[in-house]
């Protein structure tokens, strides 16, 4: 509760507050905590589809963490199934992989490559392809180390653009 009048006097809105606190009690290993927490964030955030997703993203990986992997993918494709339907292409990939995380978990590798490559595969539109923001945040979601050096080739001309970030 100090948390959240903290982050109200900050100006932070409760359900991006909430969704921040889950994530910290999930990195924390308060796996039944991060899911009160997504549970309060979802009751609050019905008019917010982007919120909504993070929020079923952070509480199935939760769950899946608790070994409830049925519970877990049900929420991570209700998560996948709102990203697909608000068109977020970098929300359709985190999705992907938090499937793929909790496939892996639940011993079942095929299904966790598939899910993998699924989020790799989608394609992303780029804005500027000079700063493919869109790609970063793809990689990101995997391994934020990863995402520090991209490399792109343009299909119709072979031409290599290396994006490093520092």
């Amino acid at each position: 509760q100090q948390v959240l009048e903290l982050a109200s006097t900050a100006g932070l809105p409760q359900d991006e507050a909430l969704l921040e606190i889950a994530n910290n009690q999930y990195y924390l290993g308060a796996y039944e905590d991060a899911l009160k927490t997504t549970r309060r964030g979802l009751s609050s955030s019905t008019d917010k589809p982007l919120r909504q997703i993070q929020l079923l993203n952070a509480r199935g990986t939760a769950l899946a963490a608790l070994g409830r992997f049925d519970e877990a993918l049900e929420t991570l494709r209700r998560a996948l199934g709102v990203a697909r339907a608000e068109d977020i292409g970098y929300e359709i990939a985190a999705s992907h992989n938090n499937i793929g995380h909790a496939l892996r978990l639940a011993g079942r590798p095929r299904q966790a490559r598939e899910s993998f490559e699924a989020a790799l595969e989608d394609n992303h539109p780029l804005v500027d392809p000079k700063q493919p923001i869109e790609i970063l945040r793809t990689i990101h979601s995997f391994d934020p180390c990863i995402a520090c050096a991209v490399h792109l080739t343009d299909p119709d001309s072979g031409e290599r653009l290396r994006i490093k970030v520092v």
